[in-house]
């Protein structure tokens, strides 16, 4: 289901570490809860490799992260990201890369905000699914009881 570009996102103050909601330094994670201005932020203040070519390798892991969350939120390749920004510097770049996840975060921002304020409906959704599939999960014990001969025929 996960792809392999994109699999894992690495942390934009130290790309040797995976971003991850328990990190230390939260400047380097993008969060659902974040706003426009923060994102921005995050973005231009993200570390980059020296040079200022944007070339995805192994020898630029800060440079090929950012590419990379480019790639996913715009939906296309690393290679044409690369040649898109050829020559342009990592200010232009850095700069595209927050308007793309603005744009692609926003949506799911509307959602959250959306549903914030739906606690008593999210919770009488989540009661009446948990009680449709405890009887499909009832079964499903049944037969595997039986089946090891837990249950008499």
């Amino acid at each position: 289901m996960i792809g392999r570009v994109g699999a894992r996102i690495m942390d934009l103050k130290d790309p040797r570490k995976e971003m991850s909601k328990s990190s230390e330094v939260s400047s380097g994670v993008i969060w659902l809860t974040d706003t426009s201005d923060m994102i921005r932020a995050k973005i231009r203040n993200a570390v980059t490799d020296s040079g200022r070519e944007l070339n995805a390798s192994d020898d630029k892991p800060a440079i090929s992260n950012l590419l990379t969350v480019y790639s996913i939120v715009s939906n296309t390749t690393i290679e044409a990201v690369e040649q898109e920004f050829a020559g342009t510097g990592y200010g232009r770049f850095k700069n595209a890369l927050a308007d793309v996840l603005i744009a692609y975060i926003q949506p799911l921002q509307q959602r959250l905000k959306q549903w914030s304020g739906a606690h008593e409906e999210i919770m009488r959704i989540l009661r009446r699914g948990a009680e449709r599939e405890r009887g499909n999960a009832a079964q499903t014990l049944d037969r595997a009881k039986e089946r090891m001969g837990l249950l008499p025929r």
